[in-house]
């Protein structure tokens, strides 16, 4: 028997021996918020489809279109369709995307990049010594293969059949060109995909794949429950993507169930002591993120907070017109239909601040990482301590500030050094040691405004910091420069932080 044969015997019965209909419904209804995210999503994202070549176009580049986010608008057609009883039309226009989508994907056995999908359709084959991120994204094989696994099990069986055994062979170059070892169990939103992927489709390749994708899940868990911390720690941005695949964990595979259910319920108790929802942000540090106040860009966990309680109560920005990082908000059917319910008293963290707290929170033992934050009404401080250097990439912020500005908007101030940085947080008074990489001299902290600078005193709309350091610093716009004496060294800043005339710091 061929494995396509195999996979199309073994997969096509439903879930739960519920129709896709009654599992549509199921998760739809579960959750306050879903149909409101799911409508408004979807709304947003019909403006953008492109009707001659059957995909969604980039909302900041026209003239390119978009392979994995098409496939998330496909797959809330099939929602809607199911919701409406419209098929037809939603229907075809589904159709046409998984082809596209089909068409986009590397078949080039032997090649590092086999079995990924190209971004956009206009993008090039990646040349002869292509570069990983720069010429192709192998990360595209779990977010593509995914999305591709979970509309054959809901539509395989009804429209989509005849293009079942395409969408097979898809999932098999998915698996087989994926490198054994790319993916550690710490890169987390891509392994908890990875996982779910290799145990639910593997024996499209050999029944062995789904042995080795279990293991490789209990290695997640492991991981996770050392600390009940990912090492992708704290993320704005792809928490989201760790809360749609524990959904598949949960949702869609007998094997993963109880240790999603687990994982998930963990996630959510560290996501609501960090979040202020008063602030409607996520308190640093974030290993992750793509901006700073989730209330002006497209954040992936604001699409989950929506999901499980109200568009009024999620941090997202007012109107869907001219999104910062607006292509994440394709996710917006993803996170309606796959969002598990959260307990009550989570949910209300959620929805309202209770009051001010200290939190500690041990991230891995190796290197050591801890965070720290201090969330009170007006203001809040995170900070990462870490043995190790992150060399200054941009989605990584070891050091957040944000408070309430005199018009009650949120103010906001970030770290950016390359080096490690260890630490202590007393509720307003931060303790820092710089530890520069090679050839760095300084550390620059960015704010949201302007700043002035007087003697070792910095302020910002609704803010004072007042530093004590050694260091040279030098105010311009709206950045304040730390400049090193010596950058060989260990190099130390406190920082005292008051907002508006309500004086934090103890005695």
């Amino acid at each position: 028997m061929s494995k396509l044969q195999n996979v199309n015997n073994t997969m096509t019965s439903d879930i739960h021996s519920k129709t896709t209909r009654e599992i549509t419904s199921r998760q739809l209804s579960a959750n306050s918020g879903a149909q409101s995210l799911m409508a408004v999503s979807m709304a947003w994202m019909d403006s953008l489809y492109d009707h001659d070549q059957h995909m969604l176009r980039h909302p900041d580049q026209p003239k390119q279109h978009m392979v994995r986010e098409s496939l998330w608008y496909a797959l809330g057609l099939v929602f809607e369709s199911l919701q409406t009883g419209e098929r037809d039309a939603r229907i075809k226009r589904v159709v046409e995307i998984v082809s596209n989508v089909l068409a986009c994907q590397y078949n080039t056995p032997g090649k590092i990049w086999h079995g990924t999908f190209k971004r956009a359709p206009q993008e090039s084959d990646p040349p002869d010594g292509a570069v990983i991120w720069k010429d192709y994204d192998p990360n595209w094989r779990q977010f593509v293969g995914t999305i591709l696994l979970l509309l054959r099990r809901l539509e395989g069986h009804l429209v989509l059949t005849r293009l079942v055994p395409a969408i097979d062979a898809a999932l098999i170059r998915c698996i087989e060109g994926e490198p054994v070892n790319r993916v550690p169990p710490g890169y987390t939103n891509i392994a908890l995909m990875k996982a779910w992927l290799e145990i639910e489709a593997g024996d499209l390749v050999d029944a062995s794949i789904q042995a080795r994708g279990l293991s490789y899940a209990h290695k997640i868990r492991e991981a996770f429950c050392k600390h009940n911390a990912f090492a992708e720690y704290n993320s704005p941005t792809y928490y989201g993507i760790n809360f749609f695949a524990l959904g598949l964990w949960q949702n869609f595979s007998d094997d993963l169930e109880e240790m999603g259910r687990e994982i998930n319920t963990r996630l959510w108790a560290d996501v609501a002591r960090f979040y202020h929802a008063g602030m409607k942000n996520l308190c640093g540090p974030w290993s992750r993120s793509y901006g700073m106040d989730m209330q002006h860009y497209v954040s992936a966990l604001s699409l989950w907070i929506w999901a499980v309680t109200e568009k009024s109560a999620a941090p997202f920005p007012q109107s869907t017109s001219d999104l910062v990082h607006g292509h994440d908000f394709c996710l917006g059917p993803i996170a309606a239909f796959s969002a598990v319910a959260i307990d009550p008293d989570i949910k209300e963290r959620l929805t309202s601040f209770e009051q001010s707290q200290i939190i500690s929170q041990q991230i891995s033992s190796d290197p050591l990482r801890k965070a720290e934050a201090y969330l009170s009404p007006n203001l809040m401080i995170g900070l990462e301590s870490s043995s190790r250097s992150f060399h200054g990439t941009d989605q990584y912020h070891p050091l957040t500030i944000h408070w309430l500005k005199s018009d009650n908007a949120v103010g906001w101030c970030r770290l950016r050094f390359k080096g490690s940085t260890v630490g202590s947080l007393n509720q307003n008074i931060l303790e820092l040691k710089f530890t520069a990489d090679p050839q760095v001299t300084s550390a620059s902290l960015q704010f949201s405004d302007c700043i002035r600078l007087d003697a070792l005193s910095v302020s910002s709309d609704g803010l004072t910091m007042t530093l004590k350091t050694g260091c040279q610093l030098e105010a311009d716009g709206n950045n304040l420069t730390i400049t090193f004496p010596n950058s060989l060294r260990e190099n130390a800043v406190s920082i005292i932080c008051k907002v508006d005339d309500q004086e934090l710091a103890r005695s």
